[in-house]
């Protein structure tokens, strides 16, 4: 009678449900546990079924491979807030009905389908298995950063037909090269988080992360501000003398800025398209900074996930864009471009250049890698 008692373990992905049979059995395609880096990461639940017919008292437990010792990739839960550790071919559970577990990805897995968990089961003096599901344990949540920035420490404003103050004036840049630092100076800044997997978030983008944040923007009274005020070069370094303090600040305009996914082209690869115009409030007629730019990151061998950036700018200013994983020690730049010193801000002002038709700049398709 037991050999043909119908038993069952599903793992349910958070965004599309449940799991074929078929799926939680194959080498591709199979479950998708992501690493756990905070309370809002998609969490994959693993149910086991009620199994009838069998005695009274009888029991389940579950044999992980990979979820004990120092190949620790996963760990299950009793509960949602993961205060109830399930253990390995310890914990049991009442067979007669049904169990909720939830994973908690800890290490990414060398490669596809190459977890499982399995059922036991005890009923009286018997001891027999039932069903496996297999899954990958993924980084599910890459956090992209672009950058829009000014090398220099300082640049001209351009000059003024009318406005004879603004004519002595000149705005702060960042004083930097590319990097890597999240807080970084920037112009502005657009920030999300992609999900590939759409089994663990169907528009693949984790909520409430886009952000389009601006700069800090300031002038500077040329006169005050420059060990050299009279003098176009750079010989000085092109730097502030000591104690030069800005007379006007305010932020960029990045209002018109935009984060939003494309459709998907498959279940695990999306696209996201950042994009937009900022200008410098402190600066009458200033022309603005356009950009147009696609990240794509594509899962479909979810231990090999790789990324491809597209699109185009404006020749100026510089532009980064970094890539970081759940482990923010895995952070790289996957883009940087660099204007040219010193810096001409009439290069912003192309007659008819808008956000959806910037072609300055075109980034190389090539511009493609493994993410970290």
């Amino acid at each position: 009678m037991l050999t043909l008692l119908k038993v069952d373990v599903d793992i349910v992905h958070p965004a599309s449900g449940e799991l074929s049979d078929a799926a939680e059995d194959a080498d591709t395609g199979s479950g998708i546990v992501a690493i756990k880096r905070d309370d809002e990461t998609p969490v994959t639940e693993l149910k086991i079924h009620k199994a009838d017919s069998l005695p009274a008292g009888s029991t389940v437990s579950l044999l992980f491979t990979n979820g004990s010792g120092e190949s620790t990739r996963y760990r299950i839960w009793k509960d949602a807030a993961m205060t109830q550790e399930v253990i390995s071919s310890t914990t049991e559970f009442n067979a007669a009905v049904d169990t909720t577990l939830y994973f908690e990805g800890l290490k990414k897995s060398s490669f596809e389908s190459s977890e499982s968990v399995k059922q036991v089961y005890t009923a009286g003096t018997t001891v027999f298995e039932g069903d496996e599901v297999k899954f990958t344990v993924v980084e599910a949540e890459f956090d992209v950063q672009f950058k829009a920035w000014l090398i220099e420490q300082w640049v001209d404003v351009p000059f003024h037909p009318i406005d004879n103050v603004l004519n002595n004036r000149i705005a702060g840049g960042d004083d930097r090269g590319a990097s890597t630092d999240k807080t970084a100076s920037s112009r502005l800044y657009q920030a999300v988080t992609i999900i590939p997997f759409e089994s663990l978030d169907a528009d693949g983008i984790k909520d409430g992360t886009d952000q389009n944040v601006p700069g800090l923007t300031t002038l500077y009274d040329r006169e005050d501000s420059l060990p050299h005020p009279d003098r176009d070069d750079y010989d000085s370094g092109h730097r502030f003398k000591a104690g030069a303090t800005p007379v006007q600040t305010s932020t960029v305009d990045a209002s018109r800025a935009d984060i939003e996914a494309e459709p998907r082209s498959s279940a695990n690869k999306i696209k996201v398209r950042l994009h937009g115009q900022a200008n410098d409030p402190l600066i009458l007629l200033a022309c603005d900074i356009d950009w147009n730019v696609f990240i794509e990151i594509d899962a479909s061998d979810p231990a090999g996930v790789k990324y491809e950036i597209s699109g185009a700018h404006d020749d100026a200013p510089a532009f980064e864009i970094d890539l970081e994983t759940s482990d923010p020690s895995n952070r790289i730049q996957v883009y940087s471009y660099l204007h040219s010193v010193p810096f001409d801000p009439f290069s912003l002002c192309d007659p008819g250049q808008d956000d959806d038709n910037v072609d300055d700049v075109l980034i190389p398709n090539t511009t493609k890698g493994n993410t970290p």
